[in-house]
């Protein structure tokens, strides 16, 4: 019992949350009309978006389009996650961000469809398992091996994208 109270803390502490963002990093979030996004935790200033991509710029990052349903299956009209990086601890934030983004374009998160990291596969078991998101069994999908990756994710906004707009924290691109 105290092992697993222990391990559950360990978790918590380990996700990451907004203002755990590092001095001098921000969001930058950019979008190509309703079929790909992509949030980069960069180091800089509004202009530095420009150097996103630079490997020793970025802090993390997660970017996620529409699935392809002649390939997949019409998958609920989800948002697919295509790939994802970060720091330790930010891929948890990452992902909600992204979440939360394809549950207010009307549909929701899933896996992605060709194979997920471990890590990856971590986060999406504790979506499973969290009262503040609800998990929707695709069927009209490709399927997994992993009961986990076989559900889309749907997170109602906390506000979180506006929250960091407000703050400053997040550049749209």
């Amino acid at each position: 019992m105290k092992i697993k109270i222990k391990r559950k803390k360990t978790i918590a502490e380990a996700a990451k949350k907004p203002e755990d963002i590092p001095q001098g990093y921000l969001i930058t979030m950019k979008t190509e009309g309703s079929e790909w996004a992509r949030w980069d935790i960069v180091k800089g200033n509004e202009r530095y978006y420009e150097k996103a991509f630079s490997p020793d710029a970025t802090y993390g990052h997660i970017d996620i389009g529409k699935v392809d349903p002649d390939r997949y299956g019409s998958c609920l009209n989800a948002w697919m996650v295509r790939m994802s990086d970060a720091a330790k601890g930010f891929g948890p934030m990452l992902y909600d961000i992204a979440m939360e983004y394809a549950t207010e374009s009307g549909s929701g998160l899933i896996a992605d469809r060709g194979g997920v990291t471990t890590a990856a596969q971590k986060v999406w078991e504790k979506y499973l398992k969290r009262d503040d998101v609800e998990a929707v069994q695709l069927d009209d999908c490709q399927q997994s091996d992993i009961d986990a990756l076989n559900k889309m994710y749907k997170k109602p906004s906390t506000g979180i994208i506006q929250k960091l707009e407000e703050e400053g924290k997040l550049i749209r691109v």
